[in-house]
């Protein structure tokens, strides 16, 4: 499974991302926790009162899964 980094945890310039991922696993998935959680809302305020599912094949990965 690749090493996952939040770019939302610290700065988010391109050479910390570049150090932080530095002599991790690869292949490396860079995210953004805030961009995740706004697309949810965005999405979820679309269609009030519709029940959402997250399919686990899409992602599986735990620390997405709990954003």
């Amino acid at each position: 499974m690749p090493e996952l980094i939040d770019i939302n945890k610290n700065d988010s310039s391109v050479e910390s991302l570049i150090k932080e991922s530095s002599g991790k696993a690869t292949p490396a998935f860079w995210f953004s926790s805030k961009r995740i959680k706004h697309n949810y809302n965005r999405f979820t305020k679309g269609l009030p009162g519709v029940k959402v599912f997250y399919p686990l094949k899409v992602n599986a990965n735990r620390d997405i899964i709990k954003l």
